[in-house]
């Protein structure tokens, strides 16, 4: 016995399938490899994808080089705010960043007002460890 299934079904459905391959890509995209977990940790090669540790707060991540912001929204010199720490009071950061003895060179935080300033501002149960900033300046409350 066989099902026929309306054409008008079947392209809503491969729609949904699409969209979902679509998600599932974007998320895995976000980095240069791995899957967050302790034994594949998402790798770290860019300012935008360091920017996105925000929104996997509990994952493990490694810097596989130098990130130098020169030029950047979060130069030294080019904005009055520069960079948002990652992790807050209300959103700690909880997992694991290994920067393998990689450096961060000219990142700019001007944030006279906030408390937690730093490239991580709020960590509860994460590490850090292994990471150099070279030429930045930070300033917080």
């Amino acid at each position: 016995m066989s099902c026929k299934i309306p054409d008008a079904m079947m392209q809503s459905c491969a729609g949904i399938v699409l969209i979902l391959l679509i998600s599932i890509t974007k998320s895995s995209a976000q980095f240069s490899g791995g899957d967050g977990s302790q034994s594949n940790p998402y790798q770290i090669t860019t300012i935008d994808q360091l920017y996105s540790i925000r929104n996997h707060l509990d994952k493990h991540f490694i810097l596989m080089n130098n990130l130098d912001f020169s030029g950047t929204p979060y130069d030294i010199s080019t904005n009055y705010l520069g960079w948002e720490p990652i992790g807050s009071s209300t959103a700690p950061f909880r997992g694991c960043f290994n920067g393998r003895g990689y450096r961060i060179n000219k990142l700019g935080m001007f944030r006279h007002q906030d408390n937690y300033t730093g490239l991580f501002g709020y960590v509860l149960g994460g590490r850090i460890d292994s990471i150099g900033l070279e030429n930045c300046t930070i300033t917080g409350r």
